[in-house]
């Protein structure tokens, strides 16, 4: 028996454990009909949801994950909920004097736009270059 550790008395051997999978609500945790099958249909996380994903396996910070979502939410709100996929050099080189010009930020804030749209093609989810 080494190695295995021994029940609790009053505790069956077998009993599930209570941990994240048991927190929230019913859907969350797959209650109701099909539970636990896969769903085959499932759809792919969303654009966002993948750049955090990314920042979060390269280790970066969470104010960094924050401020780097928004700029990205923000460059995708200006060009009319466009994909950053069909966005590329034109549309970051005018949003980014937009910012300047209508936003009323410092130059250091452009910067930090620009380095977060430069992890979106680079790192995160599309991998491709901003020119196309």
């Amino acid at each position: 028996m080494a190695g295995r550790m021994k029940p609790l008395p009053g505790i069956n051997a077998r009993a599930t454990l209570v941990g994240p999978a048991a927190v929230g609500n019913s859907a969350e945790r797959g209650a109701g009909r099909g539970a636990g099958k896969i769903n085959a249909e499932a759809k792919p996380p969303r654009l966002l949801d993948q750049v955090r994903a990314r920042m979060r396996r390269l280790g970066l910070a969470i104010r960094s994950e924050k401020a780097d979502v928004g700029w990205i939410r923000r460059f995708i709100l200006a060009n009319g909920k466009r994909h950053p996929q069909e966005l590329g050099a034109p549309e970051v080189e005018a949003f980014l004097p937009d910012l300047a010009v209508r936003g009323q930020v410092a130059a250091s804030t452009q910067h930090q736009a620009l380095s977060a749209l430069l992890f979106l093609h680079r790192e995160a989810a599309l991998a491709v270059p901003v020119g196309g």
